[in-house]
């Protein structure tokens, strides 16, 4: 259990005693109704004599509803009297696959818990969590205080029954009633042997205190004798468990046991031999290795890996726990300090480990309490009705006022505005000629602009035209002249000329070798370049049978 304190008392109620615990800061101890609080969470669990337990299989195909269908089966399959009120849960078993879902199913008899409770109940209030026995040892994996791992086997006798319960990986998988094996039938078969009459009470002491090797050899034989008869009741339904689950080649991890009165490590070891000759339970041979504590393994023994005493786990549930001594009653407890023991059965502190779980994250699947707290206002639908009331109550209440306080509002912003509507009319119209003045202002400045933008845009073209003028005018007259020159000498006569800033386009008529030399005059000058790209030369026949060529030349100035 937690180091740190609990926030919320929890308060488990015995029903074998009929006393209340209450585990508050880490603190257990027996109280009285006076002292509970009413913000404890209480808790009890259903004796296992009273729990039915089978698993139902459903198709997965089936439209039926689930849980009519397992309705069904459970009363089918447990022989229920339809003319009485019973409490099933039920949950999903691990073992689920295919097309079938197993469901684990638990049946309790409504009239019992009434009976069990209805007193009890009424004295606390409420009971906000009912478990039942055999699902309470789950507890013990839930708080790693047990690995879950294997088939485990809890076997537990009690005052006038005895149970065996089976877990395979943490889940419940088989639960029996023995009503033939209990304390008081070991008691009753023992006097019987005797032919002595026991009191019950001298009876458990000599267990608490010898287990059943009694320092007396006639009555060491005599209970084992009726130990040797328990057990083979005890294996018969063990091996039917076995048998019903397909498990006969599936060892068992680990045996826990248990009795009310406490257990002893000689009755321990008395269960350790019951399992060492667990195929062949021969009486005599049974009886032999009873009194001689013979584990013997061999070809008979089912092996068990571990056995243990679950009183033992006191120690790992509440060892930071203050103010209680854990009930171990071992051979060598006398009468004088077993009473100053702080008897708790198990199932009370496992109720313990179930309410912090429930605390921590609620699981109400297996709950059976009919005596559960009413939800809160809110959450009920009487309280959402009176919420809903009080809301549209208000809502008329505060309607009107609303309506009348918001015209009151509107009507004085209203007078506010008309008060300040003269000046702000008269702020608009001073604003309106402001801006038509200013209007009028850049009306003005645009045209001035214009104009100024036409003048200088003149003046810019007249500076370029005279410039160009200067530059190309002289460059074309220096190129025709120089072209004059060239034309003189080569005997070529110009047929078209065509002038632009930079170059100068020629149509020259002449032979062949008159044209080739005038372009070669040409080329020879850096300054000039001619595209080759744009000579084109024809040859002409003239009628006296002569022939002069045709060209097409741009002249380029280069620099």
């Amino acid at each position: 259990m937690s180091r740190k304190n609990n926030k919320r008392d929890i308060i488990a109620y015995d029903i074998n005693s009929n006393k209340l615990y209450r585990l508050a800061n880490n603190i257990l101890n027996e109280i009285t109704i006076k002292d509970k609080t009413k913000t404890a969470y209480n808790i009890s669990y259903m004796p296992g004599l009273e729990v039915k337990y089978s698993s139902v299989d459903v198709s997965n195909e089936s439209d039926e509803d689930e849980i009519n269908v397992i309705t069904n089966k459970i009363y089918e399959s447990l022989g229920l009297d339809i003319d009485k009120d019973y409490n099933i849960t039920y949950g999903i078993s691990n073992a689920s696959m295919g097309v079938n879902t197993i469901y684990n199913v638990f049946v309790v008899d409504n009239e019992k818990i009434a009976e069990t409770f209805d007193e009890v109940a009424k004295k606390i209030n409420y009971i906000d969590y009912l478990d039942m026995e055999p699902l309470l040892y789950k507890t013990y994996y839930s708080n790693q205080i047990l690995d879950s791992m294997g088939l485990q086997m809890f076997i537990y006798l009690h005052k006038t029954y005895a149970t065996l319960t089976f877990y395979k990986d943490g889940e419940l998988i088989y639960y029996r009633v023995l009503n033939k094996l209990s304390i008081d039938m070991l008691h009753a078969a023992y006097c019987n042997d005797l032919s002595e009459r026991i009191s019950e009470r001298i009876f458990i002491d000599d267990l608490n205190r010898y287990g059943f090797d009694h320092i007396e050899e006639a009555k060491k034989i005599s209970l084992n004798k009726v130990l040797a008869d328990a057990f083979k009741l005890l294996v018969s339904n063990i091996s039917f468990g076995i048998k019903t689950l397909s498990l006969a080649d599936m060892g068992i991890s680990r045996v826990i046991v248990g009795t009310d009165i406490g257990l002893s490590d000689n009755f321990l070891r008395k269960i350790e031999t019951m399992f060492s000759c667990f195929r062949s339970i021969d009486p005599d041979e049974l009886i032999d290795r009873l009194l001689e504590n013979n584990i013997e393994i061999n070809s008979n023994t089912l092996r068990v890996n571990q056995f243990l005493n679950i009183h033992k786990f006191k120690y790992d549930l509440f060892k930071n726990t203050k103010e209680f001594i854990p009930n171990i009653k071992a051979q060598e407890n006398t009468l004088e300090n077993v009473e100053h023991e702080l008897n708790i059965n198990p199932f009370v502190l496992m109720s313990f480990l179930k309410a912090q779980e429930q605390l921590k994250e609620p699981m109400p699947t297996f709950n059976i309490s009919t005596y559960l707290r009413p939800l809160p206002l809110l959450k009920r639908r009487s309280g959402q009705l009176i919420l809903t009331a009080v809301l549209a109550l208000l809502l008329a209440i505060l309607y009107p006022i609303f309506n009348y306080s918001y015209g009151y509002y509107l009507s004085f912003k209203s007078d506010t505005l008309s008060q300040q509507l003269p000046s702000v009319k008269e702020t608009h119209d001073k604003l309106s000629q402001q801006i038509s003045g200013l209007k009028s202002q850049i009306d003005s400045l645009n045209q001035n602009i214009n104009q100024s933008k036409q003048r200088y845009s003149y003046i810019a073209n007249l500076l370029d035209e005279i410039y160009n003028k200067k530059q190309h005018y002289y460059a074309r007259a220096k190129m025709v002249k120089d072209l004059t020159g060239f034309l003189n000498v080569s005997n070529v006569k110009i047929t078209t000329l065509e002038a632009n800033a930079n170059t100068i386009e020629l149509g020259l008529k002449g032979g062949n070798i008159e044209v080739a030399n005038f372009l070669n005059s040409i080329s020879s000058v850096d300054k000039y370049s001619i595209d080759s790209k744009d000579i084109n030369i024809q040859n002409i026949i003239n009628p006296d049978g002569s022939s002069e060529y045709v060209s097409k030349v741009v002249i380029r100035v280069v620099k």
